[in-house]
């Protein structure tokens, strides 16, 4: 079986431009977008096209995997600030 915890050590690595090239791999590999939400409730409601990224998260999340976090509430300029904290924090 995969180690999982091997997988995630091995992605925190990544750079953010590491990151957005392996997320683009993954869309064409599987065929899907990693569209934001709204577009999946348009998308749906349409009922045509390929399954997006977020859609099989959310899927995942109701198999038992880690559920999206709740959407913040904090104001966009502190939001800003601490994911700009965080980002210094990975080097």
């Amino acid at each position: 079986m995969t180690d999982l915890n091997k997988i995630v050590e091995d992605l925190s690595k990544l750079t953010v431009v590491e990151a957005a090239e392996l997320s683009k791999t993954l869309e064409e590999k599987w065929g899907v977008t990693a569209a934001a939400p709204v577009a999946v409730a348009a998308a749906g409601a349409a009922g045509a096209g390929a399954p997006d990224l977020a859609s099989l998260m959310a899927q995942m999340g109701a198999m038992g995997g880690s559920p999206s976090p709740a959407a913040s509430t904090q104001p966009p300029e502190e939001r800003f600030a601490s994911q700009l904290i965080q980002l210094g924090d990975m080097g």
